[in-house]
């Protein structure tokens, strides 16, 4: 285990029941069905309800785990409360603005159905927020949906979404986070959307030999977008608790194949867990159609619920066998310089990036700073399966994955299991 540093001992110092910003963390208890050598922490979103976990984190290191809990939960917490700057269209006649139908959100046809639960509106009349370039740092207006988590002002005309957010104790390292998970999703929606058969890569016997010990099933899927020099990969199986099959999925960008995998691989096996407690937490829970998915921890149960639909899904019954390409790495290995080499591989496709600080002052003064980073190029994820975001490049494949072509439905009938 790592020492505890002087960050550490002031995030912890900023939780608790009474006055913390957060609740306390705690750890989540290993059963014998899981893998051992994981620190699974989580912050519970209510007190009266402790296995309702609202944001946690799994590493080999309990410190790490611990940061990386109350991180997350300080880092939504921010960006739901923390006010920026917003004005109505009507209003920014001169300003640098781009609009709804820049970004991949809802498509012509979603909104062209009666049934559609989410309304299209007049554009003119709804808030737009600031954001600068990343780059450049040039300010530009998006939807205010796209910046914090909720409205902050009036209804929403879109969901918001945690894609793009991250918290770190370094600000650069925070932007990189947040730029990779804007990829990472990006990766996951179109391929899951346009029901692309999984392209699996070998594990290493030190990922496979926990799972077959327990009689589990894993599999590694490269999702990497064609013009991504950062790897993208999604880690999926079984785990069984009690005869039950727990399956849930975990993915991750990062800068070398290596990082992405053992990533994906730890949140898979917190996913794994959290689908083992919301099943028993929940025993009336049915979701009996996929319309009944409607957040995030239904998604994350649902095949546990239905195992039986689990190897119809296209990324397994699809899947072929894969070499991924070499990771070309920057010369210099600094977080920084990581970040400028994403970001000039990601301008010259044509890919803008985008931010915004969400640091609230007391979020701050405990040693973290939230940013948001958004694209308009990418495509978004969030948890209502009645609405899934099918606009803008989501269905654009050959963009991303010359070699593929989707042959089935667009969209893929079956939800993802990402919780």
């Amino acid at each position: 285990m790592t020492q505890k540093t002087l960050n550490q001992y002031i995030l912890e110092k900023a939780t608790g029941f009474r006055c913390g910003i957060t609740l306390s963390y705690q750890n989540v208890e290993t059963s014998f069905s899981d893998i051992e050598e994981f620190f699974n922490v989580s912050l519970p979103e209510d007190s009266v309800q402790p296995w309702k976990s609202a944001s946690g984190s799994i590493s080999r290191d309990q410190n790490r785990s611990i940061v990386g809990a109350i991180a997350e939960a300080m880092e939504r917490y921010s960006a739901a409360v923390v006010n920026f700057p917003i004005k109505k269209l009507s209003e920014l006649k001169k300003e640098s603005v781009i609009p709804h139908d820049q970004f991949s959100l809802f498509s012509d046809e979603q909104y062209a159905n009666p049934k559609f639960q989410w309304e299209k509106i007049n554009t003119e009349d709804v808030y737009f927020g600031e954001v600068f370039s990343a780059r450049e740092n040039k300010k530009v207006w998006v939807p205010q949906e796209l910046i914090g988590l909720g409205p902050k002002s009036e209804k929403s005309i879109v969901p918001s979404t945690s894609t793009g957010l991250a918290a770190h104790f370094d600000k650069y390292s925070g932007l990189l986070l947040a730029i990779q998970e804007l990829l990472e999703r990006d990766a996951l929606t179109v391929y899951w959307l346009n029901s692309l058969g999984g392209r699996e890569i070998k594990l290493d016997e030190k990922y496979l030999e926990p799972i077959e010990r327990k009689f589990g099933q894993v599999f590694c899927f490269d999702i990497t977008q064609e013009w991504n020099p950062h790897p993208v990969v999604i880690i999926c199986g079984i785990l069984k608790q009690r005869n039950k099959k727990r399956i849930s999925m975990g993915v991750a960008c990062r800068e070398t194949y290596e990082q992405a995998i053992e990533k994906a691989y730890l949140e898979w096996a917190q996913g794994v867990i959290f689908a083992g407690f919301y099943d028993v937490h929940h025993p009336e829970l049915e979701l009996s159609k996929p319309e009944e998915v409607i957040d995030f921890d239904k998604h994350a149960v649902y095949y546990t619920l239905y195992p039986h639909l689990w190897g119809k899904v296209p990324l397994l019954r699809k899947r072929v066998a894969y070499k991924q390409k070499q990771t070309i790495e920057p010369k210099q290995q600094n977080v920084k310089a990581a970040l400028e080499y994403l970001l000039d591989k990601l301008k010259k496709i044509g890919i803008r990036i985008y931010y915004r600080d969400l640091t609230l002052s007391d979020v701050r003064e405990a040693g973290l700073t939230v940013v948001r980073a958004l694209s308009p190029e990418l495509s978004l994820i969030h948890g209502d399966e009645r609405a899934p975001f099918l606009g803008g490049k989501t269905s654009n494949v050959k963009w991303r994955y010359p070699d593929l072509v989707s042959q089935a439905e667009f969209p893929n009938k079956y939800p993802h299991p990402l919780g």
